[in-house]
């Protein structure tokens, strides 16, 4: 099963995420949590298309969490950048 989907999957990622080394990650992530979840997941009528939504939710996380990762650095560089103290002005202000 894995040497049968892991190529699809992983060029599907890699594509949505622009990152070959993120996309094995999530890859291998999506086969392992299919491992952990097997008992239950006996009701699979495709599992070609339960990979590929699977792979395509740890896609979507994966930008969105990035997204939110960005915007923090990118408000944390502008508030930084506006601070009115340098370390010594702000150390002496304390």
């Amino acid at each position: 099963m894995y040497d049968r989907y892991w190529e699809k999957l992983f060029l599907f990622l890699a594509k949505v995420i622009k990152d070959e080394d993120e996309a094995k990650d999530l890859v291998q992530e999506i086969f392992v949590s299919l491992w952990i979840r097997r008992e239950k997941l006996h009701t699979i009528h495709s599992l070609s298309a339960y990979l590929h939504t699977a792979a395509k939710y740890k896609g979507l996380t994966y930008i969105q969490a990035n997204i939110n990762k960005n915007n923090y650095l990118e408000s944390l560089t502008e508030f930084l950048s506006q601070a009115d103290y340098s370390p010594d002005q702000y150390q002496a202000a304390v």
